[in-house]
């Protein structure tokens, strides 16, 4: 019988290669959709892809390459293109600064290494595409675990931490955590901040967020995290001791200096990248006169690029023809929306004792549904809205606790925790959680038959009572997703 963590692993891997399979199957079998004004990269080779130029496929290339293309051409659409041309050619084009630096230089460090030991069977453009999908594989791995134990933390409910790690293994955008996009380095570096922050480790939690800026531009948003803990610490102390006035002024300056250094820490890389894209766009007087963003009191290049090239402004996307589009993200917006609204009026935070989202650690998921929930909202209105369910399936674990619960055999009113999970846990949360239940406790998470499976898990059992119709609908929305979505992203089709 598989532990839940074991469990989490083997279910990641086979999600993943799931995933593979229907895209190589698909990307084969169906004609690719003409997209239209696609930015198309030097990295590919796949003859599906007619309007590319012959030499693209030369003999240069080995049976290695074109097993490489065979097996991960599909994965190679949209924005996939801009990620493997920047870890090969670097920033070329002003538009290319929407995306940010630490994936492709991930991507590239690795395909160096390997192309200096294996140059002569396989090209250094198919090393690129291979050492990119196997990142997000590995990683995609590791951030299904730290989801698992992040939950633990936080909900204290081991069965809900379980189920909402299985659900994160099919999200509704899991081709993005497979193809050469940043999802999966993000999640990972995001759940893992989270985790460090609610264990109290700020200095390190501070240095992933700043990981995580340095991989998608939201990642700024995650110092609150370490800014909510701070001042939980702060709060906490406070009214739990009686110190003298020149105790309580070291501390003070103590958590200011503490909150100054991590907002530095967790900020500094998205900094340094509006550097870099300064230096490298606006060093000519030509170049200053042609980039209006280069002569602003703050040059800051992303939010003008975003806004030129990529038409990203408030409510920008509220047009007829985005319809369906809306239509994509509305299932997830729905969920989020709802339950936190939901989830915020019984809570504490809800009442006249707002304290309560400070004071206690047994409240500590409201500011994570918070979270979910603004930014939720901000791309509603400020974003392209297809882009809505990839973003928030990598970062934010909150949609998978929602639709946990649903399956969970707990109601709200009786949550069972883990004995020995709780006694692991701290009223500081400076304890890491006991996510390793001893055996004969492994079926309070998931079934018997399933725990000794590696494939078989709670979605694809038979649901009864009152949950049976959201359950089923739920199911049908990860699933297809899931399934559909690979297939339409794997031949060009407008799934981004």
């Amino acid at each position: 019988m598989y532990s839940p963590r074991e469990k989490i692993f083997w279910f990641a891997a086979i999600s993943r290669c799931t995933v593979l399979f229907i895209s190589s199957i698909s990307n084969s079998l169906l004609e690719d959709h003409k997209a239209e004004g696609v930015f198309i990269s030097s990295i590919p080779c796949d003859r599906n892809l007619n309007k590319l130029p012959k030499n693209r496929c030369d003999s240069r290339h080995s049976p290695i390459d074109y097993f490489i293309h065979v097996l991960f051409g599909g994965l190679v659409r949209w924005d996939a293109h801009y990620f493997l041309h920047i870890a090969k050619n670097d920033y070329s084009q002003e538009k290319m600064l929407a995306f940010f630096p630490f994936y492709p230089l991930i991507v590239r460090s690795l395909a160096s290494v390997l192309n200096f030991v294996f140059s002569n069977f396989v090209t250094y453009e198919s090393l690129l595409i291979l050492t990119s999908v196997v990142i997000n594989f590995v990683l995609f791995i590791k951030s299904a675990q730290v989801l698992y134990e992040l939950s633990c933390a936080v909900l204290k409910n081991t069965e809900i931490s379980y189920k909402a790690a299985i659900l994160y293994c099919i999200n509704p955008a899991s081709i993005f955590f497979t193809a050469p996009y940043s999802e999966t380095c993000y999640a990972f570096l995001t759940f893992s901040a989270m985790l460090y922050c609610v264990e109290n480790k700020l200095t390190i939690s501070s240095v992933v967020n700043g990981l995580s800026s340095m991989t998608r531009s939201n990642g700024i948003l995650n110092v609150g995290f370490v800014l909510h803990r701070l001042l939980y610490n702060f709060i906490t102390h406070y009214s739990s001791n009686n110190t003298s006035f020149i105790i309580s002024t070291t501390i003070t300056i103590n958590s200011t200096l503490t909150c100054l250094g991590s907002l530095i820490v967790s900020i500094l890389p998205f900094c340094a990248f509006q550097l870099f894209s300064y230096v490298k766009f606006c060093h000519e007087s030509l170049y200053k006169n042609e980039r209006p963003w280069c002569n602003k009191t703050i040059p800051l290049a992303y939010s003008y690029v975003q806004e030129h090239y990529w038409n990203v402004g408030f409510l920008r996307y509220y047009q007829i023809k985005q319809i369906p589009n809306f239509m994509l993200a509305f299932p997830l917006v729905f969920i989020i929306i709802r339950n936190s609204i939901t989830e915020l009026r019984k809570s504490r935070f809800y009442s006249e004792r707002i304290k309560s989202l400070f004071m206690t650690t047994n409240e500590q998921h409201i500011v994570f549904k918070v979270h979910a929930l603004c930014l939720t909202v901000f791309c509603l209105l400020c974003i392209h809205v297809q882009v809505t369910t990839r973003m928030l399936c990598s970062s934010s674990p909150v949609l998978y606790w929602y639709v946990a619960q649903y399956f969970s055999s707990y109601d709200d009113k009786k949550v069972n925790h883990d004995t020995k999970l709780k006694e692991k846990l701290s009223n500081k949360g400076t304890l890491k959680p006991n996510i390793f239940l001893p055996k004969n406790e492994f079926t309070q998470v998931d079934s018997k038959s399933n725990m000794e499976s590696r494939f078989r898990v709670f979605l694809f059992e038979k649901v009864e009572g009152n949950k049976k119709t959201v359950c089923s609908l739920l199911k049908i929305y990860f699933l297809s997703y899931f399934i559909i979505g690979t297939v339409m992203f794997s031949n060009f089709y407008p799934f981004t």
